[in-house]
């Protein structure tokens, strides 16, 4: 282009290959991605190693049900369960007589 400054078809290949390079889905974008994690910690007063369950329902879940355990209480009952996406409805800690309502504001169970 310097040296045939009329030449207008290679500063249309350059605009071209401008655009290309811009759109090219390797280009250096910059990108933020929010995570947003919920911690729901307490202590439970029977101590340590009851199930957690998360559950679907305010009372006892059924053996056949499909809640799924988190984890467990340490050896002092204390207890930290994180969710990444939606928390379930409610916790259930085995052997409890109901389960504890939960909500995406909750972050802590006080017995």
């Amino acid at each position: 282009m310097e040296y045939a400054p009329g030449t207008t078809e290679f500063e249309r290949r350059a605009e071209e290959l401008d655009e290309k390079l811009k759109a090219h889905p390797l280009n250096n974008k910059v990108a933020t991605v929010t995570v947003k994690y919920q911690e729901i910690t307490g202590r439970h007063p029977n101590g340590g190693g009851i199930p957690i369950y998360a559950s679907n329902t305010s009372g006892n879940p059924k053996p056949d049900s499909d809640d799924k355990p988190l984890g467990t209480t340490r050896g002092d009952g204390s207890f930290r369960v994180v969710f990444k996406d939606t928390p379930p409805s409610y916790l259930y800690f085995y052997g409890d007589k109901k389960s504890y309502k939960i909500d995406s504001t909750t972050t802590e169970i006080i017995f």
